[in-house]
Parts: C-alpha cells; sequence; structure tokens
C-alpha cells in the first residue's frame, strides 16, 4: 500500500511538472525573445536566408525588441532590386506582435541605397510582393539620413533628411508626410508603391526650390502609373505660373518623355 501510495503521488508530482513546462516554455521563450539581446540575436540568426526568390542578410543585431534594437546593416537582394540599409535602430511595440504587425513608434536608418537591376530572366506569373501576406509593418516616425536610387540605364537621384510615415504590406507600401532635401530642394510627398511587375506607383509632390540668386521655385503634381509608363500631371506657382501634362516612358531602361505646358503668366524680369 505504501508503495503504490508512493508510485501515484510520484506520478501525480510528474504530471503537474509536465503541465507547468508545457504553460512556462512558450512564456519563458517569448520573454527570451522580447526582452534579451541573445533571444533576439537567436530568431535573426534562424531566420531563412533565402525565400521566394528574396535573399535577405542581417549583420550585427544588438539590444531588445522590447527596449530597442540596433542593426549594423540589414540587404535585401532581389532579381529586380537590391537594398541596403545601415545603422537602423527602432523599436516596436509589443502587444500588436500578436497580431502578426510590427508597430514601430520611431526608427531611424543613416543610410537607405536601393538599386534597380535589369531583369535577367522572363517574369513570373505570381505577383511579386513587397513582405509576405500575413505580415504588416507600421513606421510611425521614420528617418533616413540619405536615401539613393540607381537605375541600371545610369539614372540616380538623391535624398538627404528624409522624414514621414509608411505602411508595408505584402502589395504596397504606403507614404505619409514625407519630407526631405532633393538636390537642394525641399520635397514632400504622400503616396503608395504597389508590388508589380514594373514597379507601380501614384502620389502628390510639392516641390519649393531656392537657388543662390535666382527666383523661388513652386511646384505641385501627381504621379499614376508604373516604371513602363508614368502619368504625370503638374502646375509651377512661381518664378511663372503653367499646367504641364505629359508621360515618363520606360524609365527603367531608354527613358524618354512627352509633354504638353500651358503658360498662365510668364515674367521674363523675374
Amino acid at each position: 500500500m505504501i508503495q503504490t501510495f508512493i508510485l501515484r503521488r510520484a506520478l501525480l508530482f510528474i504530471g503537474i511538472l509536465l503541465i507547468t513546462t508545457l504553460i512556462l516554455a512558450p512564456l519563458l521563450i517569448g520573454w527570451s525573445v522580447l526582452y534579451t539581446s541573445g533571444g533576439a540575436q537567436f530568431v535573426v540568426r534562424h531566420l531563412p536566408r533565402h525565400m521566394a526568390g528574396i535573399t535577405l542578410d542581417i549583420v550585427g543585431v544588438t539590444g531588445t525588441v522590447a527596449d530597442g534594437l540596433h542593426v549594423e546593416r540589414v540587404e535585401i537582394d532581389h532579381e529586380l532590386v537590391h537594398l541596403k540599409f545601415t545603422d537602423i535602430a527602432g523599436r516596436a511595440a509589443l502587444a500588436p506582435l500578436l497580431l502578426q504587425t510590427i508597430r514601430v513608434p520611431h526608427a531611424s536608418v543613416a543610410t537607405a541605397e536601393i538599386t534597380v537591376k535589369r531583369r535577367a530572366h522572363p517574369p513570373t506569373p505570381s505577383p511579386p510582393g513587397f513582405l509576405p501576406r500575413w505580415l504588416l509593418i507600421n513606421a510611425e516616425d521614420l528617418q533616413v539620413r540619405q536615401v539613393s536610387l540607381s537605375v541600371y540605364n545610369g539614372a540616380h537621384l538623391e535624398l538627404a533628411d528624409l522624414s514621414g510615415a509608411a505602411v508595408l504590406r505584402h502589395e504596397s507600401i504606403r507614404f505619409f508626410q514625407a519630407t526631405g532635401l532633393m538636390q537642394g530642394a525641399h520635397v514632400s510627398a504622400t503616396g503608395q508603391l504597389s508590388a508589380q511587375d514594373p514597379l507601380g506607383l501614384q502620389g502628390k509632390v510639392h516641390l519649393d526650390w531656392h537657388p543662390a540668386g535666382q527666383p523661388a521655385y513652386v511646384l505641385d503634381g501627381t504621379a499614376r502609373g508604373d516604371l513602363n509608363r508614368l502619368s504625370v500631371v503638374a502646375r509651377t506657382e512661381s518664378p511663372f505660373r503653367a499646367d504641364v501634362t505629359g508621360q515618363l516612358l520606360d524609365m527603367t531602361g531608354h527613358l524618354h518623355w512627352l509633354a504638353s505646358i500651358f503658360v498662365h503668366q510668364l515674367d521674363l524680369k523675374a
């Protein structure tokens, strides 16, 4: 009887221990991932490097998800584009992670390099995507010190001190109140990039340029289309008033454009 009693107590203790372990283990793993640097580094090390035609490299992760992460370099390589980001710092809100949403109240990036590549293979039937279908990223306050865009046809564009907000989904990147400096001109924009082949985009832009010794240039415009055919409508308010409508064609190949201009007011003394 005593042996049977002891055996029952032992089995009960083992059962309670197993149940407690099953309950606590996921909580401990989640705590480690969110609140320790080693947990965050473990997750990054075990992310798939190749997925759906995309190669992902993440280097130099320090800090924690809860208190803020710093990443030395992130590179994303796709057949059509290569992205490189350096000196990334930010913190994600924890509650939205349960809904597969990454909400970043503030993040900063030192440099962002975007290189559009020439297609080497015929397009696939499946549409491209920016993110996995289940993931959503909401960057509420994003600061980028230097942005460069290079296209294989030789076109190059640089922006400095870029700030704004963005929502990234599988099929789109929507940006709000984006402002920055482009070759000395102050630029602000809202719009959306669409994951299609070629890249689709639509947006509104305001440009304010004050070159030294010259009159101020003020322009408002909208654009809609893709990198093969982008329709543009713009209006200049200074130093002359004019309406411009046109199209930018084959922007990733032999860039050319068609446009018509209607001048309302022109002051040659300005």
